[in-house]
């Protein structure tokens, strides 16, 4: 039986990869700039910022 901590640890992880399929989505599909034309350089702050937040356990 799955506890309370274990839902919220799995909802964050699903969170995780939602990102990065709207991140894909929205540069190859929807064309939003600056998001289309930016090198994966430019990403990778950015993305660490949010997944480091969504991964780190709330206190």
């Amino acid at each position: 039986m799955r506890g309370r901590r274990d839902d919220e640890r799995l909802l964050r992880a699903e969170l995780v990869v939602a990102l990065g399929v709207g991140v894909a989505v929205v540069r190859s599909a929807v064309g939003l700039q600056p998001l289309r034309d930016a090198t994966s350089d430019d990403l990778i702050g950015p993305l660490r910022d949010v997944v480091e937040a969504l991964l780190t356990p709330p206190h």
